[in-house]
């Protein structure tokens, strides 16, 4: 469980770091131009199936505090998600791999899910915002390699939960189910890295901030600072919950007369809808 708390941990670090790389290499290719006064000189763009019936994001302020907001909400959650576990494991209420309503697992997977998904769909928006200043960084394959990394993980832990609900896997003479599903998910954890990092060394190439002239070199220590740097953090956190209000989803405004004839020919059914409401008092 501590390996699991820290690799989860971490993997919102990941999303986290990734969003703020995308954003600096934006700003970058525009020449050092903000990331919100750019993002308003962009075309609109639209929400995408499956939530194409949500109003689309205003480009500018909006859409790129809705992006943010999208990612900084997976980051907070899956740290909060992440501390539950692992208490819950220390009680013997977690049960990994166990979809059942006595158990926190199945409610912190579908949490988990949820944000995950969301913030997936945020960095989708924010990538087709900014195509053509990201063209030259080769988002793609960094998308992919972040995606299969973090997202994949967690769905394979999924996978194997369902294969041990289902009775494919099962425990042995000498060791229990739950180190058997931890043991698993760990072995093809390090199998798989190995050929992400030969991904990451293709897709996070150095060569692709290298001018020639060699640069100035900085210390290892430098480096970390920049790496965690607490104030950039803290200033997000204390505009998440202006962002989420700005990713908060609302209907697309050519979908509310379709939903309020709707809701129209619902009110027949039953005395509360407004003509049950205009028949009785008639009646009355």
């Amino acid at each position: 469980i501590y390996l699991t708390t820290f690799r989860s941990l971490y993997e919102a670090y990941v999303i986290y770091s990734f969003f703020h790389y995308l954003v600096e290499a934006v700003e970058f290719s525009a020449g050092g131009q903000e990331i919100e006064p750019l993002l308003e000189s962009k075309p609109q763009v639209s929400q995408f199936f499956p939530l194409c019936f949500l109003a689309d994001w205003t480009m500018g302020s909006q859409f790129y505090r809705a992006c943010k907001g999208g990612v900084m909400l997976y980051v907070l959650v899956h740290i909060f998600t992440s501390v539950l576990a692992f208490g819950f494991a220390h009680s013997g209420m977690y049960g990994e791999g166990t979809y059942s309503a006595d158990h926190a697992f199945v409610y912190i997977s579908l949490v988990n899910n949820f944000v995950q998904m969301w913030a997936m769909y945020c960095l989708v928006q924010f990538y087709r915002a900014c195509t053509q200043e990201l063209a030259a960084f080769n988002p793609v394959p960094k998308f992919l390699c972040v995606k299969a990394v973090v997202f994949f993980a967690w769905w394979q832990s999924l996978l194997i939960a369902l294969l041990v609900s289902g009775g494919v896997i099962t425990s042995t003479s000498h060791l229990p189910l739950d180190h058997v599903t931890t043991g698993l998910q760990q072995f093809l954890i390090c199998f798989e890295m190995f050929f992400a990092a030969l991904a990451h060394q293709y897709a996070f190439s150095y060569r692709e901030f290298d001018d020639g002239s060699g640069g100035e070199q900085q210390s290892c220590i430098h480096l970390v600072r920049v790496l965690f740097d607490y104030d950039e953090l803290k200033q997000n956190l204390q505009e998440l919950p202006g962002d989420v209000r700005e990713s908060r989803p609302e209907l697309n405004p050519e979908l509310e007369p379709l939903m309020s004839r709707m809701c129209c020919r619902a009110g027949p059914a039953g005395p509360t809808g407004p003509r049950g409401d205009e028949s009785i008092s008639k009646t009355q």
